[in-house]
């Protein structure tokens, strides 16, 4: 069992003593996990050690409902669990580069799946004509700012620009990676794990 095992344990079985503390009683308790998220982006949501960080998470929501029915609160404590959004593995030949088709690399804002691009004013039309004329068109949907889907909640945001880009499944964008930041969360990893 490794160390954060141990502080994750003890966070559950804190919550839920001060939860059945009639004289003060904890109205919300909010735990972040970072697995399997970490262990998904490091080494793909298909690799063992994504599997090894899904069935501790598993251990550790059994841990929580257990200690919720040795404090009697099963049924006066309303459990909201979330996850991570959906991965898909990208292997290197997916990985492209788009800032030929953009004027200035500083006008490249976010990660992947999503980019936004903020050329200034009088460049927009030329950087939008650029991108519908990439050579990697078929890897990313190109949008204007108005015309991002509904469903994906995001046009109405004022950190939006008026240009938006999203790789298509299987793609990543290159901007968002340089072989030491690869290195060095391959090497973080190897020491953890």
């Amino acid at each position: 069992m490794d160390s954060r095992s141990c502080c994750v344990r003890s966070s559950v079985r804190a919550g839920n003593q001060g939860h059945s503390d009639v004289t003060d009683p904890v109205e919300l308790v909010l735990m972040y996990v970072e697995e399997p998220g970490s262990q998904i982006r490091s080494w793909g949501p298909e690799s063992d050690q994504a599997d090894f960080a899904v069935m501790k998470v598993d251990q550790l929501i059994a841990l929580l409902m257990e200690q919720l029915s040795v404090a009697g609160l099963e049924d006066s404590v309303n459990l909201l669990v979330t996850g991570v959004h959906g991965f898909c593995e990208v292997s290197t030949d997916k990985v492209f580069d788009i800032s030929g088709s953009i004027g200035d690399t500083s006008y490249i804002h976010g990660h992947s799946p999503v980019l936004n691009i903020k050329p200034p004013k009088d460049e927009e039309l030329d950087t939008y004509a650029n991108l519908q004329t990439s050579s990697d068109k078929d890897k990313f949907d190109l949008y204007t700012r108005r015309l991002v889907p509904q469903e994906y909640h995001y046009s109405g945001s004022s950190r939006v620009s008026e240009i938006v880009l999203v790789a298509k499944e299987g793609f990543a964008f290159a901007f968002d990676f340089t072989i030491s930041e690869i290195q060095q969360e391959e090497l973080l990893h190897n020491r953890v794990s």
